[in-house]
């Protein structure tokens, strides 16, 4: 047991805190059922995949799944890197179309009624069918590749209270599941709808939105642009997955929790509010943008096909990853 505490420890240590940008930043731990309308019900299983708020972008090898959604050919493009909310409504206007809408049993959208699109089923946002809207405090519906929980978007669903969360979609406090004080995630109305990074820091304090952008080299890059969409235009930095108390992945608005120091220095650990800004790791590795804007992996674009398909996703996730560590000690140990 001892030696594989040693094991967990290292794995927490060299842990990055990054999240992946076209990637698993979590996988669900309880079963759901989408209702796909005419399409019908699917169950997602155990192990499905949580990607984080990025779409792959559009371009004319999604002309089939435009049409889809009404667009005429050459019309809803739009580069990766944008949350998947505001793709959506950037569509939504270059194509002169509602989204999401339902058109008779169809439910027309970037995303399922859940939350997740593709063949090669993945969720983005919302992930409704995993949890009930009841009780206090929202079950756990996935488990975040450091190994920590995510739950539902709820701290207290009688009273309507949200958690006050930091910059990586994390908090300090109790959960459902009885673990005591746990530092764990929530699903979240806005980008990024779940996981922007991985925390704490390592003192345990909250971790800012200046601390999760030096974990991206596609943060501050110079390379912001203008959406345009129904309701308005924004201004967004592509890839960059650390968003501030406004929404805005640009703009440095303090999130609320850092307004109750005591809350945001985390059990045991300094107000990050005394001190300088440091990223969560003493060295961080950045996490680079994709060099292919929108990805050429087909289990990362977006599907051509209209309609809705799943598959059944490989199980993998920090027990994996202490397994493959174990064997390679074993390995070293007997070298």
């Amino acid at each position: 047991m001892k030696f594989l505490n040693i094991i967990f420890s290292a794995v927490i240590v060299n842990a990055q805190y990054a999240a992946e940008l076209l990637g698993d930043v979590a996988l669900t731990s309880v079963e759901g059922v989408e209702n796909a309308g005419s399409f019908g019900k699917h169950t997602l299983p155990v192990g499905t995949h949580i990607f984080g708020p990025f779409e792959a972008g559009f371009t004319s090898r999604q002309d089939l799944r435009l049409a889809f959604f009404g667009c005429s050919k050459g019309k809803g493009y739009i580069t990766g890197g944008i949350d998947t909310w505001t793709a959506e409504a950037y569509v939504a206007k270059e194509c002169d179309v509602d989204l999401p809408r339902w058109e008779g049993d169809n439910y027309i959208s970037v995303l399922g009624t859940c939350g997740g699109h593709t063949s090669d089923y993945h969720f983005h946002d919302r992930l409704t069918c995993l949890y009930e809207q009841k009780g206090a405090h929202s079950t756990k519906v996935g488990e975040a590749m450091d190994g920590k929980n995510l739950y539902g978007k709820w701290e207290n669903f009688e009273t309507k209270e949200r958690p006050l969360l930091d910059a990586c979609g994390g908090h300090w406090g109790p959960t459902p599941d009885g673990q005591g004080q746990s530092y764990h995630y929530h699903v979240q109305d806005t980008a990024p709808f779940t996981i922007g990074c991985f925390g704490p820091n390592p003192d345990n304090s909250l971790v800012t939105v200046e601390q999760c952008r030096a974990l991206y080299s596609g943060c501050g890059d110079g390379d912001e642009m203008t959406i345009d969409t129904k309701n308005g235009s924004f201004i967004v930095d592509p890839w960059c997955p650390c968003y501030d108390a406004d929404g805005s992945n640009i703009q440095t608005n303090p999130l609320k929790v850092f307004s109750y120091p005591e809350i945001a220095k985390g059990p045991g650990g300094e107000s990050v509010l005394q001190k300088p800004p440091s990223s969560p790791t003493s060295s961080p590795k950045k996490q680079n943008k994709p060099t292919n804007k929108p990805t050429n992996k087909p289990t990362n674009k977006p599907t051509n096909k209209p309609e809705l398909s799943f598959a059944l996703p490989q199980s993998r996730g920090p027990h994996a990853l202490i397994f493959t560590i174990f064997l390679q000690l074993v390995v070293i140990y007997h070298w």
